[in-house]
């Protein structure tokens, strides 16, 4: 019989997703038919997102829209699970 040896500590690769243990993944997102864009050019779609719902312990969906796109900002950023301090929190979808 033989064995293989492995190293005892393993790391994450960094592509993968932060998010506190035992919290449960984020769904993937839905199919969302985006509708006819608005004639402004300042108006652009935000893309359905899941939140988290702290006071349920659960995701809620945030249905995709279209929005005034504020002066300065390039590209839409996903809500995500963030750790500071030692302390994990949810940071919502945002535009940057």
């Amino acid at each position: 019989m033989w064995a293989l040896a492995l190293p005892l500590a393993l790391s994450l690769p960094e592509t993968a997703p932060a998010q506190p243990l035992g919290a449960p993944p984020v769904p993937p997102s839905r199919l969302e038919t985006k509708p006819p864009r608005p004639a402004s050019e300042r108006i652009v779609w935000q893309q359905g997102t899941w939140e988290w719902d702290a006071a349920a312990e659960r995701y809620t969906w945030r249905a995709g829209r279209h929005v005034v796109r504020r002066p300065g900002t390039t590209r839409y950023v996903p809500g995500r699970w963030v750790q500071t301090a030692g302390e994990w929190s949810w940071r919502r979808a945002r535009w940057r």
